[in-house]
């Protein structure tokens, strides 16, 4: 069960970045980006929205 909802959030984060144009942070395709990164990336992104 926990592997299902793994898969749920990164692909949850990495929708929510290409909805926002985002496709790689520092070079790195976002889905290459680990669970963390995937986090601060989208963090950074809305709030620079919202700014």
């Amino acid at each position: 069960m926990t592997s299902l909802l793994h898969k749920f959030k990164r692909g949850f984060y990495v929708e929510q970045l290409k909805q926002l144009k985002i496709t790689e942070v520092h070079g790195v395709p976002v889905q290459e980006l680990s669970d963390q990164e995937l986090k601060r990336a989208l963090t950074i992104a809305r709030l620079k929205e919202g700014a």
